[in-house]
């Protein structure tokens, strides 16, 4: 969704958007500064539910990071845009598809995987793209798009804080509602096993 459209939602959400059918001017009272509030209410709402309710994740080849070699191991820097590591390294054995998740972290935002596996997959999850200070209406906002009502309930009530404490509350405890039901749910993995028993029995 765009930020244009979560822009509207907030201003429908306090009964800002429109007066006597018309849409309010930037320059009607204090228009302007709610304005200028909701790309950082936005932000604030993207990075919470991606680092607490939803994460994003995503990959990056091994041998695309910066790293150096330390006895049997090569250490890797992790991407800038990395939050946590998801289920360790992909990569290729045999003609299948295998996962090593016996990767360490040795500090300061770099991991310790056998050599040998550069051209693995690590898994991970990132930090969300934020808006600038001044956004466009065409930008895309980051995460999967059933996060972004959940934001624009969280950036209406933080508008409303200072002016109407019930109108806050009531948002607040929308925007909690939504979250809830966006968080991460366990998920089987399913691989093939080799039968133990012999064939035919």
């Amino acid at each position: 969704m765009t930020y244009g459209w979560i822009k509207k939602y907030v201003l429908q959400l306090i009964n800002r958007y429109s007066l006597s059918g018309e849409t309010i001017d930037e320059t009607y009272n204090d228009q302007k500064d709610y304005l200028n509030r909701i790309p950082a209410l936005v932000n604030d709402a993207v990075m919470y539910i991606a680092t607490a309710v939803r994460r994003i994740p995503t990959c990056v080849r091994l041998d695309g990071l910066e790293h150096t070699a330390l006895g049997d191991y090569d250490v890797y820097t992790l991407p800038q845009d990395c939050y946590q590591v998801k289920n360790g390294i992909l990569y290729s054995a045999g003609g299948k598809l295998e996962r090593m998740d016996i990767a360490r972290f040795i500090g300061d935002g770099r991991i310790a995987v056998a050599k040998g596996l550069d051209d693995g997959l690590l898994e991970y999850y990132r930090y969300p793209n934020l808006l600038g200070d001044d956004p466009s209406d065409d930008e895309t906002l980051d995460n999967s798009s059933h996060t972004h009502t959940a934001v624009a309930f969280y950036a209406a009530a933080h508008l409303m804080l200072d002016d109407n404490e019930f109108g806050y509350t009531a948002l607040h405890n929308e925007f909690e509602t939504r979250i809830a039901r966006l968080y991460d749910t366990s998920a089987a993995e399913t691989s093939s096993q080799r039968s133990i028993y012999a064939a035919g029995i």
